[in-house]
């Protein structure tokens, strides 16, 4: 398939406290179009506490599709800092997260759209 066109999206966090912190961004895709989308966690600067040290990290949250004229599925898995690519034929909208801990972090996140037939 061919890349017709490419976005790509800063999201930035910061959470100096031992308690989880998440922001979400999405993207809505229409007309439906296949993509190939990707996170990276680019920047990060963890802290310490007696509990600990920070961290954090980028995930695809969730995304939509069209499945049959008229009938949207929406895919929402759980968490996980390893999902962070994945391509969605006839995709509405994505959703990117980042969470951090006790920490600043920066991800990139980037749609590849592919050339429509």
């Amino acid at each position: 398939m061919t890349i017709e066109s490419i976005e790509s999206y800063y999201l930035h966090t910061v959470m100096p406290n031992p308690s989880p912190f998440t922001i979400y961004h999405t993207v809505t895709i229409l007309p439906a179009r296949s993509i190939h989308a990707t996170i990276a966690l680019s920047a990060m600067s963890p802290g310490s506490t007696p509990q600990g040290a920070g961290g954090g990290g980028g995930y695809i949250k969730r995304w939509g599709f069209i499945s049959d004229p008229g009938h949207e599925v929406q895919v929402d898995p759980p968490p996980d800092f390893e999902h962070n690519a994945v391509s969605i034929p006839n995709c509405t909208f994505i959703t990117f997260g980042l969470t951090c801990e006790i920490a600043w972090a920066i991800a990139v996140a980037t749609i590849h759209y592919y050339a429509r037939s």
